[in-house]
């Protein structure tokens, strides 16, 4: 994987404070982050190819397809227009409002600052959105991000709209890579720089499904428990079974970092409203070369279980092997920071169905992106929400 890196900034402090303000537990909540965390920027965008206006910060013309990747220049023109574009949020705005609709690809050559101001803006064009559902009784469900867990007030949403309007989630996060291993770094939920120990050679733009998973891609660990490994895997991945159910539950799995060690406690409708917990996923967008673009929170919960490897290791697929999501004590098996792939059914719809046997179809601040897993490796910029995932396998990336 490429990795460039662009000059030391005093603009580096703003970047770093504003990373803070956006991890807090599951959320967008605003902590007061330690003051030793630091979080240095060495990722600098490459160009590529694209029809929009050439302006700097901007998308390069077509004609400058294949420029090599080259720092900010420090003329005086070229900084009074860098200022203009992170200070005039319509600029900012036309710019994100162009990728989002694929008319440019993501802006390769922004300072700091200009990417800090981009991610923001990404988050203002999806929408900070809540978590909540009115459940029928007079009471209406919201996701507390101090909490990490839904709360029942009474009334409606409309009544209680300031209260859980505090409680709004960004979907993405800024990343960085370390200029020395060109592992990706993030800042987690107490406002402390996480450099992922194992995200330096990763390809995130992998698939592994029914039409490569016999290729090597990811070295499966030995599922030890079951009666074969290999027809285990040939069953969740490659559908290979005579039961229906099966066929349409094939998994795929896709490279995630498992941000911190804290449940989200979310709700499904089954018979009721009842909890269901996740982790907090960040799947990494990245351009068609590999190099890392910004992070996308998912929420990962089971579908409806969850089974934890490492690559060339063992998995026990059993019901002694099942890993429970109710509180941090029971993941802190997991390594925060960590590269997993995260295995789930690509059609989220059924395990919905058929395997949790309940929806989350009626809660609000949930994107109809998780209604196929593999919408989140898309082109597509996601279009509106958090995105909640029912998964299935953990595997830890060597």
């Amino acid at each position: 994987m490429k990795t460039n890196t662009f000059p030391k900034s005093k603009l580096l402090v703003s970047l770093i404070i504003v990373s803070a303000l956006t991890l807090v537990g599951c959320s967008a909540a605003v902590p007061e982050p330690p003051p030793t965390a630091t979080l240095k920027p060495t990722f600098t965008p490459t160009a590529t190819a694209s029809s929009g206006t050439a302006e700097d910060g901007t998308p390069i013309t077509e004609s400058q397809t294949g420029a090599t990747p080259t720092a900010p220049a420090n003329s005086e023109t070229d900084l009074e227009e860098g200022n203009l574009l992170t200070s005039n949020p319509e600029v900012i705005a036309s710019m994100v409002d162009d990728f989002a609709n694929k008319k440019t690809e993501f802006p390769r050559d922004l300072n700091p600052e200009q990417y800090s101001a981009f991610i923001d803006e990404m988050n203002n064009y999806v929408g900070r959105k809540s978590i909540w559902v009115e459940t029928g009784d007079g009471n209406v469900l919201y996701y507390d991000i101090k909490q990490n867990k839904m709360v029942s007030v009474p009334g409606t949403y409309e009544q209680n709209r300031d209260l859980i309007e505090q409680n709004q989630i960004e979907l993405f996060v800024k990343i960085e890579t370390d200029p020395e291993t060109g592992n990706i770094q993030f800042v987690n939920s107490e406002g402390e720089l996480v450099t992922s120990p194992n995200s330096a050679d990763v390809d995130w733009n992998l698939v592994v499904d029914a039409s490569n998973y016999k290729n090597g891609p990811i070295d499966f660990p030995n599922a030890f428990k079951s009666e074969n490994s290999d027809a285990w895997y040939d069953k969740i991945i490659g559908g290979v079974s005579p039961h229906e159910i099966v066929q349409k539950l094939k998994q795929a799995f896709m490279p995630g970092i498992l941000m911190d060690d804290i449940v989200c406690k979310i709700v499904q409708e089954q018979n009721g409203w009842k909890q269901y917990p996740c982790i907090n996923i960040m799947f990494i967008k990245a351009d068609k070369d590999g190099n890392p673009l910004y992070g996308i929170r998912t929420m990962v919960g089971g579908g409806p279980n969850i089974f934890v490897g490492e690559e060339g290791g063992e998995i026990d697929t059993s019901t002694t092997g099942v890993v429970e999501l109710r509180d941090s004590d029971d993941i802190r098996k997991l390594e925060t920071g960590s590269v997993y792939y995260v295995g789930a059914p690509i059609n989220q719809d059924i395990v919905w169905q058929e395997a949790n046997k309940s929806d989350i179809d009626a809660l609000q601040g949930v994107s109809p992106e998780s209604n196929k897993y593999t919408n989140i490796s898309s082109e597509n910029m996601p279009d509106d929400g958090n995105i909640v995932i029912a998964g299935a396998v953990l595997i830890k990336k060597k």
